[in-house]
């Protein structure tokens, strides 16, 4: 476990244009995420939701789309908030990028979350923790989604 982010890989076995698709449509990217999001990501907008992930069903989803390269590169802030707290000027923003490189006859699929070292210290490793273990599970529906 790095103290500032967290780097997952995984071969999947599709083509870019498949597995952009799946990361890149608000559509796709709910059913494997299991986030019911009520808009398309677009650069600079900002995208909402409600998890419907077991044991998280309802949680709020938000998040701003940075970087949108087709096929390439998808980049996200989201907030890091407790409860009902609302963004505000003080809110810590994590950003998840995730990259798609051609791989034999498929794609490697890299996800990066990073902006943890701003997290208070009695937050950080326990995030650290729980998002690990949320982007091993998250990787794997990906690819479960795709190739399915």
């Amino acid at each position: 476990m790095e103290n500032d982010h967290i780097t997952r890989h995984i071969e999947i076995d599709a083509k870019p244009s498949d597995v952009w698709r799946a990361v890149s449509d608000a559509s796709a990217f709910g059913k494997w995420f299991r986030v019911a999001l009520d808009g398309p990501f677009e650069v600079g907008k900002t995208t909402t939701g409600a998890m419907t992930y077991p044991g998280h069903e309802g949680v709020r989803w938000i998040s701003v789309t940075e970087v949108l390269e087709p096929e390439s590169r998808f980049v996200f802030r989201w907030p890091h908030l407790l409860a009902d707290e609302e963004i505000g000027p003080d809110t810590i923003w994590l950003t998840v990028s995730i990259t798609l490189e051609p791989a034999g006859t498929g794609t490697r699929l890299t996800v990066t979350e990073t902006g943890f070292a701003a997290l208070p210290e009695d937050q950080r490793v326990s995030m650290l923790r729980d998002n690990e273990q949320g982007w091993d599970i998250q990787t794997l529906n990906v690819k479960n989604y795709v190739e399915g």
